[in-house]
């Protein structure tokens, strides 16, 4: 029994796919199950890279989101800061003008 094997490699991690291929006797048919082997290994890695990529790019949606709600709530605080020194400019006023 004869096996087609392709690894994919990547700086996380290592992955292998395999596949039998028929063993005929006959060239022909020895070699469309060679290139029915080679489209199954195909196909086994287009999805295990498409789910790569949907992975990645969940996890790309969710640090994005948190990013950008971190800076909604540095915007906030930034906003009430400008609140306080206006109120306290406005009380100083006041103070000046009651004297």
């Amino acid at each position: 029994m004869s096996f087609i094997t392709a690894t994919y490699t990547s700086k996380l991690e290592n992955k292998t796919f395999q596949h039998t291929i028929s063993n005929e006797k006959d060239g022909i048919t020895h070699i469309h199950g060679l290139t029915e082997s080679i489209k199954n290994i195909q196909n086994d890695i287009n999805e295990y890279l498409t789910s790569l990529m949907i992975a990645n790019n969940e996890n790309m949606d969710t640090s994005k989101e948190e990013a950008e709600a971190e800076g909604d709530e540095e915007e906030e605080e930034e906003e009430d800061d400008g609140k306080d020194k206006t109120s306290t400019n406005n009380n100083n006023k006041k103070q000046k003008v009651s004297k």
